[in-house]
């Protein structure tokens, strides 16, 4: 029995692409596993379904916790430092970088936006349904408390 209604806020959260990536990298990873490969590294499938999650608002994945310092980085997706840069200016205050972060991005920049904050920021965004835009595309609000009200900030 699936009890996803009881756990996910919403599944309208999720990006199909998004789901369809987490759900085909797991995917991949057990029919290695069965094929007896070994060494496997399952880190970014692990990752992909963390993320998958989290848009779901999936109870105990909505708001995820920093990371431990010596804790290796999970990455869903590679992004070059000049994808980053962009996603990031974006979305930050352009007088004051190291402010809170509130902007409205469109669903199909939502993964890239929320690497460039954690990024640039050492903070975990947080992302909410906003509606859509004329064109019908999902809107999601990003919010960050900013690099410096972070744990890498100015203190």
């Amino acid at each position: 029995m699936n009890h996803a209604h009881l756990y996910c806020k919403t599944l309208a959260a999720l990006p199909a692409e998004t789901a369809i990536n987490a759900i085909h990298s797991a995917y991949m990873q057990l029919l290695a596993v069965e094929k007896g490969v070994e060494g496997l590294d399952n880190t970014r499938a692990i990752a992909g379904l963390v993320r998958a999650l989290q848009l779901a608002g999936h109870i105990g994945f909505d708001s995820p916790a920093p990371a431990a310092p010596s804790a290796p980085v999970i990455e869903a997706e590679q992004f070059t430092q000049k994808e980053l840069e962009e996603a990031f200016n974006r979305v930050k205050d352009p007088s004051d970088w190291k402010a809170p972060i509130a902007a409205n991005v469109l669903s199909s920049q939502l993964d890239i936006t929320c690497e460039a904050i954690t990024h640039f920021t050492a903070t975990a965004p947080r992302f909410f349904p906003a509606g859509y835009n004329d064109a019908r595309q999902p809107i999601y609000h990003v919010t960050s408390p900013g690099y410096r009200a972070g744990p890498a900030g100015d203190h």
